[in-house]
């Protein structure tokens, strides 16, 4: 195998474990760096279900399986050996990726890169990647966009809970307030008429 093969075939390896790595770290890798920090959140169920990551699991799968229209002898990635596992990883048949390299190293590089009348399995590939992780409405910035709306409104409803609260605690206090008088004058009103009846017994025994 000459120098420009064994790079391409260096290049593939080395893209399948960094596809892997990501289908890892979606199914589990989150949930334990998050975890990792926070101890009591519970286990397994950072992110599950989180549309935006399942929405880039999704495309990432779709654009590997996809077929492209080259004008050489290889459509698709599964022609050079690789294939997806059931967790969504890919497995490369090692022989299959070496043949169809040896045999047909030009319909490999077209199927990869592309050629003038197709953009290649790759092309799209990091077009989605940057537009993934744009800063300004990729993946990430979306979700925390999202988020942040979410908190200022939850934020500006436990403002008013707290001022309806705040006016309600007052308007109690007041009225413990005044019954709290109301309770001081009955019982300075009953003293007094102890006091009066006593002295009406008093008078009445004498």
């Amino acid at each position: 195998m000459g120098e420009d093969s064994a790079g391409v075939k260096d290049k593939i390896l080395a893209f399948v474990d960094a596809y892997n790595e990501v289908m890892t770290f979606i199914a589990d890798g989150y949930n334990e760096a998050v975890i990792a920090e926070d101890e009591d959140l519970p286990g397994g169920l950072v992110l599950r279900g989180d549309s935006a990551v399942n929405s880039v699991k999704r495309q990432l799968q779709s654009l590997l399986t996809a077929s492209v229209a080259t004008a050489g002898s290889y459509q698709s990635l599964a022609d050079l050996g690789l294939s997806t596992n059931r967790d969504g990883t890919l497995s490369v048949a090692t022989s299959a990726l070496d043949s169809a390299i040896n045999s047909d190293f030009d319909s490999v590089a077209t199927l990869l890169v592309g050629d003038d009348s197709n953009a290649g399995v790759m092309k799209p590939f990091k077009s989605y990647l940057l537009d993934a992780t744009s800063s300004y409405d990729g993946v990430y910035a979306t979700a925390k966009a999202r988020a942040d709306s979410t908190i200022e409104t939850i934020d500006s409803q436990i403002d008013r809970i707290e001022q309806r609260l705040e006016i309600r605690e007052k308007a109690i206090r007041a009225q413990f307030t005044v019954l709290e008088a109301l309770v001081s004058s009955m019982n300075e009103t009953s003293s007094f008429l102890t006091q009066q009846s006593d002295m009406l017994k008093n008078l009445w025994s004498n």
